[in-house]
């Protein structure tokens, strides 16, 4: 069986829920299922220096969440990035509290946390069995 991650629907940031919980606006509606990943993008164009022409765009992965709450127009997703070892070990921080936290403002931002403004672009992806087509 090979496994394959599949984009299921591509939404927006709309509420920061909690410190490690944000709503998007896409829900079951969109096919959202729980357990699907929640990746919050940055996008980066890539221009020429010479020609200043538009070469393409790189998408960053800022944030990545797990679905925990899915209704008919809206999903909330979960944080699952953690903290990077050597914050978390400086910090001497426990396990329950390593993972990431959201900011609405861009100033409390750290590399513990990350600045989330409604309207962001998200993609909702899932994994499923390339053998069966059932997600995962």
């Amino acid at each position: 069986m090979t496994m394959q991650i599949v984009t299921v629907a591509k939404a927006k940031t709309a509420t920061i829920v909690s410190p490690t919980q944000l709503a998007i606006n896409a829900g079951g509606d969109q096919g959202i299922q729980l357990g699907d990943a929640v990746i919050v993008r940055k996008t980066v164009t890539v221009t020429d220096p010479d020609s200043r022409a538009q070469l393409g765009v790189v998408h960053l992965t800022r944030l990545r969440l797990a679905v925990t709450t899915v209704a008919d127009s809206f999903a909330v997703g979960t944080v699952t990035d953690e903290i990077p070892s050597n914050i978390f070990s400086a910090l001497d921080l426990s396990r329950s509290s390593r993972l990431k936290t959201i900011v609405g403002y861009e100033s409390e931002a750290t590399d513990a946390s990350v600045f989330v403004q409604p309207g962001e672009p998200v993609i909702v992806t899932r994994r499923v069995d390339d053998g069966e087509g059932e997600a995962k």
